[in-house]
């Protein structure tokens, strides 16, 4: 079934009035605004789960569980952000039941849990919960794969399921292509130089690399921020409170983390090398007021999305040669958008 013209928020309290067991989206993760409507529009509260720690920086009505503490106490707010990593605590299925919570939303991105954290994410735990619980757990996902749908209703055992969005919709994607990588670090410092006055998010591949960045980027007298997983919570809540609180004006982040935290957003978003698909394209580029994302890039990120891609199916132990096949296409796609 396919329902695609209905506003998301009425979409699913429809299906759910109507007993449907999961409901999956073919799109993009919704914006906070998108999901405080949500959560307000449900009969139920909403946990929004997310790759590892979550920094709110002082969003309100919104609830953050990041340790098994934090689900001790009653919520105040009706929408909830939830590291995903909770999933394994034995309190968070009598969570769910003592707070009367019957809606999770999915719009996790897999390559922040393997490569931020490395926590091997398993679907199965989902359906484990949802065994668990005395009532029916309402589950909305995100995704544009269809091998991450076929995964999700055979862990589940369902194909009962309302689509909505037929394809992901991509955003505008520009490229600028360098010689070398050098060249590439004194282009986006160029780019950020002239922008004193806008807020800017530089999305790179890895957590060294985020570091060469943001050095590169003082030494420019650019004040820079840097945000990744291989920081503790504390240092990554300070990034993020000087970057929205206007002491750095960019924020150097990791390209697999930061799109998957809707509350931060800044006027224009670069991708130092490539986004790893027309998808995380359109995720990084949703974090953009002008809903687009520049990508800075030379020969050499062909070859270094080739090598991440071989490391994160080894990561993840995946013997189907067609995932290969797909994350080339995938490549082949992105290509074809800058080129375009």
């Amino acid at each position: 079934m396919k329902l695609s013209d209905a506003p998301v928020t009425e979409l699913i309290r429809t299906l759910a009035l109507q007993g449907w067991d999961t409901f999956f989206a073919l799109n993009t993760p919704p914006s906070l605004p998108e999901m405080q409507s949500l959560s307000g529009a449900l009969d139920s509260r909403l946990i929004v789960l997310l790759p590892g720690a979550i920094y709110a920086c002082g969003q309100k009505d919104v609830c953050v569980l990041n340790t098994p503490e934090d689900i001790c106490r009653p919520p105040e707010h009706r929408l909830l952000f939830a590291d995903i990593r909770l999933l394994g605590a034995p309190e968070f299925a009598g969570y769910l039941t003592t707070c009367g919570i019957r809606y999770l939303l999915l719009p996790f991105y897999e390559t922040a849990l393997i490569w931020e954290y490395g926590y091997k994410f398993s679907y199965r735990q989902i359906a484990e919960l949802r065994a668990s619980l005395p009532f029916q757990l309402h589950l909305i996902g995100v995704s544009a794969s269809e091998r991450k749908e076929d995964d999700l209703y055979a862990a589940l055992g369902t194909k009962d399921y309302g689509v909505f969005g037929d394809e992901v919709p991509v955003r505008r994607l520009f490229g600028q292509k360098t010689e070398n990588e050098n060249e590439k670090f004194r282009l986006t410092a160029r780019q950020c130089e002239t922008s004193l006055f806008r807020k800017q998010i530089v999305l790179c591949a890895t957590r060294t690399e985020g570091i060469r960045l943001q050095a590169f980027f003082q030494s420019w007298g650019i004040k820079a921020a840097l945000f990744h997983g291989g920081q503790n919570k504390d240092e990554n809540a300070a990034a993020l409170l000087a970057f929205t609180g206007g002491e750095a004006n960019t924020l150097v982040a990791t390209k697999t983390l930061i799109p998957s935290y809707p509350f931060i957003t800044a006027d224009k978003v670069y991708c130092f090398g490539l986004p790893y698909s027309p998808a995380h394209a359109d995720r990084c580029a949703a974090l953009s007021a002008e809903n687009s994302l520049i990508s800075i890039w030379c020969e050499e990120d062909i070859l270094t999305l080739q090598t991440q891609t071989e490391a994160f199916i080894k990561a993840l132990d995946i013997q189907d040669p067609a995932f290969s096949a797909h994350r080339k296409t995938e490549l082949d796609a992105v290509m074809r958008m800058l080129r375009d």
